[in-house]
Order: structure tokens, then sequence, then C-alpha cells
């Protein structure tokens, strides 16, 4: 994706598993995929990952940037991943 990531993660609960998806990239223990994050009308490219081991419903998204401070999320905050190619 060409970007550091940001130190820490953003743990999102799914509505629905994250499906299979192809050969992921193994990062810090996780498999990660290229994708985005969205927010309202923002959107940041990221990382979406499971532990290898998980049921899928909760990835952990790494992004360039702190995405809680820049978001201006809270707990419970409602995102929505995209995995894949990002255009």
């Amino acid at each position: 994706m060409g970007f550091e990531p940001y130190p820490g993660t953003l743990n999102v609960k799914l509505n629905e598993p994250l499906p299979e998806i192809g050969k992921g990239r193994k990062m810090y223990n996780f498999i990660c995929y290229p994708g985005s994050l969205m927010v309202g009308d923002f959107k940041t490219d990221a990382y979406i990952c499971k532990h290898p081991y998980g049921e899928g419903r909760t990835v952990f998204v790494l992004a360039p940037v702190g995405i809680r401070k820049t978001f201006g999320l809270r707990d419970k905050g409602f995102v929505r991943v995209q995995v894949g190619k990002v255009v």
C-alpha cells in the first residue's frame, strides 16, 4: 500500500464474517488485506487484518493516520471497511 502504519489499530466488529479473499500478507501475526476505511465522506487507505484463527467478525484496521483522532471516532461508532483493490 505504500504507507507506514500509525501505531495502534482500530478494532472493528463486522456485521458479517470477513469472507476468504485469497492470500493476504502476513503482518504482526495477522493476515492483512489492502483496502480502505470510510467514515462519512472521509476515506483513507488501510490494511484490514484478521487473526488467522479468529472467527472473522472482528478485524483490526491499520492506517497511515490515527483513525480515532483523525475521524473523531468514539466507541461503538460506525465505519465502513472495503477489502480488496482500492480505486
